[in-house]
């Protein structure tokens, strides 16, 4: 179990690495859709994130979360395909463990998440989570009905454990969107450096050789 760096920001948000590109952003634009979380109680939930840019490679995942009465225990997060013609998720791409995750009763405002597995994204990935030590008066939920200001989110959310696509609809939900709050940053993987040649005990770097006339 690897234990992965988390930062806790209310009201704020940190700047990732300089060639850091973020690649989702449903956290800094709030819309009209004013406050709400779910708490998803021990069910796995996740969200399916269309990615903009070329940036592939994950480098932080950042996720606005409600904890009314704190929240104490592991997250576990699971980056799936997904598959458009089917509407359903696809092979899984990494799971990842969260430990000693501690949120204070009331906190309110965005966790980032660095240090992971450094997974090659899809164009389209489904991104699961799951407070895996709920108890009663321990919600802890994530914050949605917000649009993306970058990429893009069907209106539904995924229950794992209920095998089935979620939407928000009717009543006082009507102008609702099933967008979680979350960003997505990711690089471009540096060129692989020129091969080196070992000549009699020397090493020389393999290059072009202008010819003198």
């Amino acid at each position: 179990m690897r234990k992965l760096a988390i930062l806790a920001l209310i009201g704020a948000t940190l700047a990732g690495t300089a060639s850091a590109d973020v690649v989702y952003d449903g956290i800094t634009t709030q819309g009209n859709n004013g406050f709400n979380y779910y708490s998803p109680t021990a069910d796995k939930i996740g969200d399916v994130f269309s990615l903009a840019g070329t940036a592939r490679q994950l480098s932080e995942l950042d996720l606005g979360l409600y904890a009314p009465n704190g929240y104490s225990g592991n997250l576990e997060l699971s980056f799936y395909n997904w598959d458009d013609v089917s509407g359903t998720p696809g092979s899984v791409i990494d799971d990842e463990t969260l430990t000693g995750v501690t949120l204070s009763k009331g906190f309110f405002g965005e966790i980032d998440i660095t240090g992971l597995a450094p997974i090659s994204l899809p164009d389209t990935v489904l991104v699961g989570w799951q407070f895996n030590n709920y108890v009663t008066n321990n919600d802890p939920g994530l914050l949605f009905g917000w649009n993306p200001s970058i990429g893009s989110s069907a209106n539904f959310f995924w229950d794992f454990t209920n095998n089935g696509a979620y939407y928000f609809g009717g009543g006082d939900n009507t102008n609702l969107t099933a967008n979680f709050a979350a960003r997505l940053s990711a690089v471009t993987p540096a060129p692989e450096p020129l091969p080196w040649l070992t000549l009699g005990g020397g090493v020389a770097l393999l290059g072009l050789k202008r010819r003198r006339r």
